[in-house]
């Protein structure tokens, strides 16, 4: 006996699609890429730099980390990041005045590769070094400092800033959380013993 059924011209077959959680998450993603991306083309250093976020478009959502591209992206629910778009337009006012171009091989090539990079702490740390030079410079005066000096040692600094007659070397870094909080916790700690010191004194 033949039980199989076949679909009449009354019947009704409903098709359900189904998505995966990673797959939602890549199409918003892709949108929010978009938006990036027309941000992106109105600041031309960094848009140079980053060659319009192209090989962001490949790239699983969850590496999207680096700091310019999540300060350019909105949020999910439509919202500017923090600092938008203040961050940005004082970091490409920062790669103008310093004419990032116009840097020696060495220290171009280490930076853009700070500052491109996926991980969050490493491209934020980049971006902060640069606009923290570009604040004393405004406040100074952009004639009295140098990026990128030679050391004695043969090394590159930073900063170098002359104040008074007097050259004064700055290296600028950005601590991650877990750097940050391991020195608030030797702080802690030599406090805790010069106070224990002290009891004990006494």
């Amino acid at each position: 006996m033949d039980t199989q059924y076949k679909l009449g011209t009354n019947d009704i077959m409903v098709v359900i699609g189904s998505y995966s959680k990673g797959r939602l998450l890549q199409e918003s993603g892709n949108e929010q890429l978009c938006a990036a991306r027309e941000r992106l083309k109105k600041l031309p250093f960094l848009n140079e730099i980053f060659n319009n976020f192209e090989k962001y478009h490949d790239l699983y959502y969850k590496v999207g980390k680096n700091k310019v591209f999540i300060s350019c992206r909105p949020r999910l629910h439509g919202l500017n990041e923090i600092g938008y778009p203040q961050l940005l337009e004082t970091l490409e006012d920062s790669l103008k005045k310093f004419d990032i171009n116009s840097w020696q091989q060495s220290p171009y090539r280490e930076f853009i590769e700070r500052l491109t990079n996926s991980d969050y702490y490493i491209s934020e740390g980049a971006v902060l070094e640069i606009i923290a030079a570009y604040d004393i410079g405004r406040i100074i005066g952009f004639d009295k400092l140098s990026l990128h000096p030679k050391l004695r040692n043969g090394k590159v600094g930073d900063v170098l800033v002359i104040w008074q007659g007097k050259q004064l070397f700055f290296e600028l870094t950005s601590l991650t959380r877990r750097e940050a909080t391991r020195k608030v916790e030797g702080a802690f700690n030599q406090l805790a013993e010069y106070l224990s010191s002290r009891c004990i004194a006494q």
